[in-house]
């Protein structure tokens, strides 16, 4: 029976696919075996060794004894491990983020809303307040005008912007309740 050990390595050279064929059958075991000591994850160690025998295949004229080939094999699949490891440590590293980013989003999103719907309801009941009582509210708590500024602005006494502002508040707290 032929095996790739007894194949003279210069039949590999002239693209004989029955060569890698033969080293395929010879070595996919063990080499699935390897990778999965490292991956830990049977697709992924199956992907990573046929990966590594394209690449055989690929530099098929460089290799000039069965030791160099198999030796090459081994450490393409090993660097293949360590790359796959590496790709899954950023992936897991990314998906944390995103699952930090997303709660903290989610949290922000629905405050926001809560925010936008409370200020919403406040500017509809500022709205339905009666006219003087309005302005007054709007120019203290939204404008942020002190009292003395608006009783000038508005030619009020100062007691009377507090009245208004008390007024304001005390509708606003049947309104909005």
């Amino acid at each position: 029976m032929k095996n790739f050990s007894t194949i003279e390595i210069n039949t590999f050279h002239l693209n004989s696919e029955s060569d890698l064929s033969l080293l395929f059958k010879e070595s996919h075991k063990s080499l699935c075996f390897f990778a999965g000591r490292y991956v830990k994850d049977v697709n992924a160690a199956l992907d990573i060794v046929e990966e590594s025998f394209v690449k055989v295949w690929a530099k098929r004229e460089q290799f000039n004894s069965d030791t160099g080939l198999r030796s090459y094999l081994y450490k393409t699949v090993h660097n293949g491990c360590l790359k796959w490891l590496e790709q899954e440590k950023r992936k897991a590293s990314i998906l944390e983020t995103y699952c930090i980013i997303s709660e903290s989003t989610e949290q922000a999103c629905f405050e926001n809303i809560v925010r936008a719907e409370t200020l919403r309801q406040l500017h509809t009941a500022i709205g339905q307040l009666p006219n003087q009582c309005r302005t007054i509210v709007q120019k203290l708590y939204i404008d942020g005008k002190t009292v003395a500024e608006i009783a000038t602005e508005m030619n009020l006494t100062a007691s009377t912007v507090k009245n208004q502002k008390a007024r304001g508040i005390k509708l606003l707290k049947i309104k909005l309740t």
